[in-house]
Parts: structure tokens; C-alpha cells; sequence
């Protein structure tokens, strides 16, 4: 027998996240979270600078005023500008697919799993019966 008023109240409560920061996740999501924040904007940085730099070589090429020295400097420059750049959307889309990927087999899908959808671990079904597909304990016949 269970009385609805008191199974309601010892139930979990319901965590909601507030801002990126979901204050019922593990200690493991939270620094998951903070590690791909700080990523994203270290790449971003790093874009930047990469581009800013891309764009002085480019001035250094237009103002080297046909000086051969400073044509191949501003030319050098400007492929290592480029390389950087390359470098950096590489590892752009590395970390995205390595966290994406990480993301869909925590969550079960689109590979089956013997845990429930919420990640976590099912109790034991009692002797003599066995877990369906649902999750459901059944008589083993």
C-alpha cells in the first residue's frame, strides 16, 4: 500500500539548469562543461590572432614595394598565416566531433545500451525473472 501524498513528497525534486550550469549534473558534466567552454574560446582566440595575422601579412605584401626581401618575408608570413588557420579549424572540428560523439553514446542513441536512457544504472531484477528490452522485470518462463 502506498500513500500518494507522502510517495510524492519523498520523491527527487526536479533540478533546473540555470544558465549553462546544471546545478543537479556530476562533478564529471560540470567540468566536461567548463573544459569545452574553455576550449571553444581558446580555438577562438586563436582564430583571431591567426587572422589578424593573416591580414598584416597581407599589408607587409601589398607595402613591400617590389623589395625582394620583404616579398618573401610578407610571403612566408602569409603561409604560415594560412597553416595556423588550417591548424586550428582542423582542431575546431576534432574536439566537436570528439565531444559530439561522446555526447551520443552517453545519451544511448543511436547505440543500444543495457542502461536506461537517463544514463542511469537499472536495480536488479529479483531471481527468476529477466530484464526486457523496456526495462520491465519479467517471469523467465
Amino acid at each position: 500500500m502506498t500513500i500518494p501524498f507522502i510517495s510524492t513528497a519523498l520523491a527527487a525534486p526536479s533540478v533546473t539548469p540555470i544558465g549553462s550550469i546544471n546545478l543537479g549534473a556530476s562533478y564529471h558534466d560540470i567540468l566536461g562543461d567548463f573544459f569545452n567552454n574553455f576550449i571553444d574560446k581558446l580555438l577562438f582566440v586563436a582564430g583571431a590572432a591567426a587572422v589578424i595575422y593573416l591580414v598584416w601579412a597581407g599589408i607587409q605584401y601589398i607595402s613591400s614595394a617590389g623589395n625582394p626581401e620583404k616579398v618573401k618575408m610578407a610571403r612566408s608570413a602569409l603561409i604560415n598565416a594560412i597553416i595556423g588557420i588550417a591548424i586550428i579549424g582542423g582542431a575546431y572540428s576534432i574536439i566537436n566531433f570528439a565531444v559530439n560523439s561522446g555526447n551520443l553514446i552517453a545519451s544511448g542513441s543511436p547505440f543500444p545500451t543495457d542502461t536506461p536512457a537517463t544514463g542511469s544504472t537499472p536495480t536488479p531484477c529479483p531471481s527468476g525473472t529477466i530484464r526486457g528490452s523496456d526495462g520491465t522485470c519479467y517471469p523467465n518462463l
